[in-house]
């Protein structure tokens, strides 16, 4: 049986975006009859969300990254490991030259072409991947680029998009499940006087819960919502979202709700950029630069416009595949069947 490690780190401090969308890739292997391993930094957000997912992991104990390349070497050697997947922004080129030397398949996922990859398969499924010009070690690299390999959650796998009401009456407030900017209370003090229904997600990494409960204690409309299971059957429930621009952004999108974006970090530019440039979304930018007055004009434009609502809706959904993670498993196991078949050769 073929064994892949996956090498993704999250926590508090940088968000669990890459770790969710590994996750997501790992239970479908694990349909396949693949347990994947992780490789990852010590962080009990991560082991909580792998614990909670039944995957197996491994802490790495290097702090310093030419400490860490031989480390993952020396496992992927003890455990036999066939194929690596990567997705970290902690690596380098020598890293991932060692990595595709160690291991049969060198699988990498990307967002803003971070490395010369020599990996046998590159993954970008943002919108703007198209943007990108990839350098391909040899003639069968794959590049699995674009919204066709979305990257998303199981719950958000081939679901109907939403009607959209008339009238607005309730309102999702998600910055990811961390908010490494603590920017919900900001958001909250934008709209929170508004005539409508708020609610809003508190992840298991916030460090802004205290100011979060304190303003909903002044208002009857905000209602708190605690790490929820199930983030799909709450955002289809409401008319719009304000949402930090990360894997949120394509789990919206496939449903087809209108959706107000702030950026939480500079390696969502793109996404903020696209989403304008296509009309899918509305963009207000990196948070640095958001102010509560451009919240709440945004937020009033798309209560007062039901068609710029509607158009949305289609346009979101269109643009977003929600079968994606099906597809990249596809391909890495044909991959793999490839090397195989390749190495039986050769005997």
């Amino acid at each position: 049986m073929d064994k892949i490690a996956i090498r993704a780190d999250g926590s508090t401090n940088v968000g669990m975006g890459h770790i969710m969308r590994c996750v997501a890739i790992s239970k479908e292997l694990q349909k396949r009859n693949i347990k994947p391993i992780f490789f990852t930094k010590n962080s009990e957000t991560t082991n909580d969300v792998l614990q909670k997912n039944k995957i197996d992991f491994v802490t790495l104990k290097s702090s310093d990254l030419d400490d860490e390349i031989q480390e993952v070497e020396t496992l992927l050697a003890q455990k036999k490991i066939d194929c690596i997947l990567t997705d970290s922004y902690w690596l380098s080129n020598e890293y991932l030259n060692r990595l595709d030397k160690a291991c049969k398949l060198l699988i990498s996922i990307d967002d803003n072409k971070l490395y010369d990859y020599p990996s046998d398969i590159i993954i970008n499924s943002n919108i703007y991947a198209s943007d990108f010009k990839y350098p391909k070690k040899n003639e069968n690299v794959k590049l699995l680029l674009g919204c066709k390999y979305s990257i998303l959650r199981e719950e958000f796998v081939n679901v109907p998009t939403i009607n959209v009401n008339k009238d607005v009456r309730n309102i999702l407030v998600t910055m990811g499940g961390t908010d490494v900017n603590n920017f919900t209370p900001i958001v909250l003090n934008s709209i929170s006087d508004l005539d409508v229904n708020i609610h809003v997600i508190i992840g298991p990494g916030f460090r802004c819960t205290k100011d979060i409960i304190e303003i909903s204690n002044k208002y009857k409309n905000i209602n708190l919502i605690y790490n929820p299971s199930n983030m799909k059957d709450i955002m289809i429930k409401n008319d719009i979202v304000i949402s930090a621009s990360g894997t949120t952004t394509y789990e919206l999108g496939t449903l087809g709700i209108p959706t107000i974006l702030i950026g939480q970090a500079d390696n969502q530019n793109n996404i903020l950029k696209k989403v304008k440039e296509l009309g899918i979304m509305l963009s207000l930018g990196n948070f640095k630069y958001v102010t509560k007055k451009e919240i709440r004009e945004a937020t009033l434009k798309l209560i007062n416009d039901y068609d710029l609502r509607l158009k949305m809706n289609k346009e979101s959904a269109r643009a977003i595949y929600s079968s994606g993670v099906k597809e990249i498993v596809d391909e890495i196991m044909n991959s793999l069947k490839e090397v195989n078949n390749d190495e039986n050769r050769k005997l």
